[in-house]
């Protein structure tokens, strides 16, 4: 499903969940890039303007898809 490389964004409800928690950061908005992946379902993202990779469940997160990649 995910490849080293991908430009991901969490899925909506997940997103929604995240913002009105956060204070202050918006996740609807939010991208970022898959560095690893796991055995164990686990998508590693390195978010936009970070610098550690957060782990995330392979079914929080979905393609941002350009118009030469889909």
């Amino acid at each position: 499903m995910f490849k080293v490389d991908d430009r991901v964004k969490l899925s909506s409800r997940h997103a929604a969940n995240f913002t009105s928690r956060s204070g202050g950061t918006d996740w609807v908005k939010r991208r970022g890039v898959v560095k690893r992946l796991s055995k164990c379902r686990s998508v590693f993202v390195l978010w936009d303007g970070r610098t550690s990779l957060d782990q995330w469940p392979i079914e929080a997160l979905v393609k941002v898809c350009d118009d030469s990649d889909c």
